[in-house]
């Protein structure tokens, strides 16, 4: 498994696992992950860039990074880190909030994600 920022690459994976998520109603658990409503995959991935800084985001929200959970070039669910909180993050959102789609429950994927240290400790080095 590999935790990854979402990129074209997996453009494809990541439409049919945001899908399944709605198939599930279970959008609104993914948080910043999500495509939000009349937004295409390309601004999402602006969108979540954006959200990674400060000087971009307005009221009570704190910089936010997305990832990808992939294995085998599936996205398998999603994480989204946040490196400050304030009461507001504090009480809804927390640091960490990820979704593993329900097929992959139970095997360890987001152990692993949390895990990845070369990646989030990358993140909190910026």
């Amino acid at each position: 498994m590999e935790l990854i920022r979402p990129t074209k690459k997996y453009k494809n994976s990541f439409l049919e696992y945001i899908e399944e998520i709605k198939r599930k109603d279970e959008l609104k658990k993914i948080g910043d992950a999500a495509i939000k409503e009349n937004e295409n995959f390309e601004q999402m991935l602006m969108r979540i860039e954006k959200i990674r800084y400060k000087e971009n985001l307005i009221g009570a929200m704190k910089p936010t990074s997305v990832f990808g959970m992939v294995d085998n070039n599936k996205v398998v669910g999603t994480m989204n880190v946040r490196e400050e909180l304030n009461e507001f993050t504090y009480y809804t959102v927390g640091n960490i909030g990820y979704y593993v789609m329900p097929a992959f429950r139970n095997k360890g994927y987001a152990t692993s994600a949390l895990s990845c240290k070369k990646v989030l400790q990358k993140h909190w080095a910026k």
